[in-house]
């Protein structure tokens, strides 16, 4: 990439992929006509190339792989709730206790918190020190286009300290720094990780005076967003630019010579679910540095019907799934994975029960239709060849869909039992009235959960001692064991945009509640001296072994994953991996 074609980068007439070139840079000087590509590491790299007039073509011509997902918001706003109970906030993880100890006496100081997500409100009260300067060492706007971007990066906007800290001492901030929050889900991410502590409001984040480094992502592309049916109102984020995002916060953390907790605020359901994307394998090859902990959230999709879990038993049988469709959907995919090596077929019945069409099982790379009835219009990709685990993909693809119950009944050739897997996307891309009549609450951790390596949160509400109702489910398609830990994230207070006081739930808000306690085990460990080697396996680990566990009840499991997050246990068990 240089600077004269680094406006592909952002441009609408040039869609993205995600290359995976092993160092090899003829790969990418031959893939298209007038392309160009910006290198992430020796593995991967994005590669901007001509439209052309539909992104359809350049899904089968480089296969599903190379698309980049595209993530929303993991976590809500509670309109209706009022009362605000600030202790409840952090006495379930002992971070009160640990915070009040004067064995511990930590506060987050020499830890970089990493927030990817929607921006921040640099003049969020919280986010400063008693003397009025800012908190944030760094800002990385991937919106706003400038020649001051990050080195090697190549767009957005690169904010430093110096920056902002200038920006706040005038009248008008924004003239000179003009990075806003629009949404508020970073700020309140950041305030719940480590806002200072409000006594007014008796509000208070995790790690009081640990620092931040924020990446606010740009919104996907039109023609992505256009062909994954995403509403045009929804905050949507593709997953190259998330990568970018990672590789900036750890060069940044590693300049400083800092460790650093990355909280990653978004995600999706697309994809296999086992921890395969590319994506998925670049932060757990990330989340392996030392000093460097990366954390996503589980998701929110356990209580939507987003998920059906299916099998054929034989070449003589066939499982149906329903699909009901309510009036206010203007359109979504829908994506069928089968279990390699088996193939499938698909019989489609509209809501009056007439069959459109059969997909065939077939052996080629892809086929795709398209169906008619009454106003809906169905294209239906068929991909066997185009996906990492070899498992067949049909995804579907609808627009302006009739309301009423659709049914599929899938059938596959052979004496032997067959799996199968459909996913809806995540609740924020989807009306209400979109889901699957028997569906199925497990394994609906969203994308990045399913890694190998990042520390997968889960949510549950701390007044009843209970998971989440709208938390995913473990574990991964593989049986793995996802997700790793619950945290505080029903009714959590925290400080957004122009310092409002605001209720929050969802697995993001216990993403970002883990983020400040692993913060203050890395300030133990890593700027103390006591555990200097630690990295998101070990930390995983440590948090795993350290959970506090319900009498009675088999762990880990899909709900809690190996238990509730508790950080005085946590150091006891980090004091075990130091004297090893």
């Amino acid at each position: 990439m240089d600077d004269n074609n680094r406006y592909k980068i952002t441009s609408e007439d040039y869609f993205d992929l995600i290359i995976e070139y092993h160092n090899n840079l003829d790969i990418l000087r031959n893939l298209s006509a007038n392309s160009s590509y910006n290198i992430l590491d020796d593995k991967y790299a994005i590669v901007y190339t001509p439209l052309n007039g539909n992104i359809e073509n350049a899904y089968y011509l480089f296969g599903y792989n190379s698309l980049p997902d595209c993530s929303g918001l993991m976590s809500i706003i509670n309109e209706n709730y009022t009362e605000i109970m600030p202790e409840f906030n952090l006495d379930p993880s002992g971070i009160l206790s640990v915070k009040s100890s004067t064995s511990y006496d930590l506060d987050g100081e020499g830890v970089l918190i990493g927030i990817i997500d929607t921006g921040v409100d640099y003049m969020n009260p919280t986010l400063l020190y008693p003397d009025k300067t800012s908190r944030i060492v760094s800002i990385w706007d991937q919106t706003i286009d400038s020649e001051n971007y990050p080195k090697d990066l190549y767009y957005g906007t690169e904010y430093k300290k110096y920056h902002i800290n200038y920006a706040l001492s005038q009248t008008d901030p924004f003239s000179f720094l003009p990075s806003r929050d629009e949404v508020g889900h970073g700020t309140t991410l950041a305030t719940i990780a480590g806002g200072n502590f409000n006594t007014a409001s008796g509000f208070s984040g995790i790690a009081n005076n640990c620092e931040f480094a924020i990446v606010k992502l740009k919104q996907a592309k039109n023609p992505l967003r256009e062909f994954l049916r995403i509403p045009e109102n929804k905050p949507c984020f593709q997953s190259n630019d998330i990568m970018f995002a990672v590789k900036y916060l750890i060069g940044l953390a590693q300049s400083l010579k800092r460790p650093i907790a990355i909280c990653i605020g978004v995600s999706t359901s697309q994809g296999f679910h086992e921890g395969l994307s590319y994506l998925d394998t670049y932060i757990s090859q990330q989340g392996r540095i030392p000093c460097t902990v990366i954390l996503v959230p589980a998701g929110n999709e356990g209580g939507y019907g987003h998920h059906y879990s299916g099998k054929t038993n034989s070449n003589f049988s066939y499982d149906e799934f329903l699909l009901n469709i309510g009036s206010s959907s203007q359109g979504f995919t829908m994506e069928f994975w089968g279990t390699p090596p088996y193939l499938y077929s698909i019989d489609i019945f509209s809501p009056n029960n007439d069959l459109l069409g059969t997909i065939p099982m077939t052996y080629s790379g892809s086929v795709t239709q398209k169906f008619t009835y009454q106003s809906t219009v169905l294209y239906v990709s068929n991909l066997v060849r185009h996906t990492f685990s070899g498992a067949q993909l049909i995804l579907f693809r609808f627009l302006n869909p009739s309301s009423g119950i659709w049914r599929f009944r899938v059938r596959n050739f052979c004496e032997l039992s067959a799996p199968f897997d459909v996913w809806l996307p995540i609740n924020n891309f989807l009306t209400n009235d979109v889901y699957f009549m028997d569906s199925s609450y497990y394994t609906t951790l969203t994308a990045t959960a399913n890694a190998d390596i990042p520390i997968a949160v889960t949510s549950y509400n701390t007044l009843f001692n209970s998971i989440s109702p709208q938390a995913s489910k473990g574990f991964t398609r593989s049986y793995s064991y996802k997700p790793d830990v619950a945290a505080p994230g029903e009714n959590i207070i925290a400080s957004t945009v122009g310092n409002q006081l605001i209720s929050v739930s969802g697995t993001g808000v216990a993403t970002a509640h883990t983020t400040g306690a692993i913060a203050l085990l890395l300030e133990w460990g890593v700027v103390r001296g006591n555990l200097t080697t630690v990295n998101t396996n070990s930390v995983r680990n440590i948090l795993n072994l350290s959970a506090i566990r319900e009498e009675n009840t088999f762990y880990p499991n899909q709900y809690w994953g190996y238990g509730k997050l508790n950080l005085p246990s946590a150091l006891e068990y980090a004091n075990t991996y130091q004297s090893q």
